[in-house]
């Protein structure tokens, strides 16, 4: 039995199994699959605060869910300290795919990308993510396409233009597109962030962006500096 379960199985088994396993939840017990709400349930459970978002039957609704993130640390451990953990052996050229070349995409080359970027307030993870691009030597150019919810960005793989499309009821309905001026003043470690003139340039729906020239039409042109960790904004606005 522990052989059967130390070893790898085939994808044809494992695949199935955790392809149904969503579904078969649903159908027999009615019930959602999740492991990133578990992050509510335990609000719910430890500390609602008096906050209608976490006010809810969460015994009802995310026991199971909570009972199976406890098996899967179980498991984990139990998988880690009895099973054993085997050797993986990875060849220095996978590595190097991995590393660089894991995606090509036409036109999206030396790119990093974001999303529900003014929802949660990510344009500083963004910058952050630029700074440590150019100080870790991956490009002295560093770029990057940041949409926010309902959000999508139309790319022509030929020419390169884009264009925005976006739920016609969401409110910002924008794409920001990144450029670095350089390397940043300070990225260090456990040291905030001091990174001056970040270019951007935002767009919504009837703006378009050609991502050859990285130039666009019928959007916002501004720049942010992170200045001790503080992002500003030329225009007064992050976003």
């Amino acid at each position: 039995m522990f052989d059967v379960l130390a070893r790898p199985w085939p994808w044809y088994v494992a695949g199935p199994l955790i392809g149904l396993f969503v579904p078969a939840l649903l159908l027999l017990g009615n019930r959602q699959f999740g492991i990133s709400s578990n992050l509510r349930h335990l609000c719910a459970a430890l500390a609602p605060a008096r906050i209608e978002f976490f006010r809810y039957d969460w015994k009802n609704t995310g026991l199971c869910n909570l009972a199976f993130l406890a098996g899967i640390l179980a498991g984990g451990y139990i998988a880690a300290r009895l099973l054993g953990v085997p050797d993986v052996a990875v060849s220095p050229e996978t590595k190097a795919v991995l590393g660089r070349e894991f995606l090509v995409v036409p036109k999206m080359d030396g790119l990093i990308t974001d999303q529900h970027l003014q929802e949660r307030d990510r344009m500083g993870r963004t910058v952050t993510f630029l700074a440590r691009l150019v100080t870790d030597g991956w490009t002295s150019d560093g770029r990057a396409i940041a949409a926010d919810r309902e959000t999508a960005l139309l790319v022509d793989p030929d020419d390169g233009s884009a264009q925005v499309i976006s739920t016609p009821s969401h409110e910002t309905p924008y794409v920001y597109f990144l450029r670095t001026p350089g390397p940043p003043e300070v990225c260090l470690p456990k040291t905030p962030l001091t990174y001056r003139n970040v270019a951007v340039y935002r767009i919504g729906p009837g703006g378009r962006f050609d991502l050859d020239t990285w130039e666009g039409k019928g959007g916002i042109a501004y720049t942010l500096s992170a200045e001790a960790g503080v992002l500003i904004s030329s225009r007064g606005e992050i976003y």
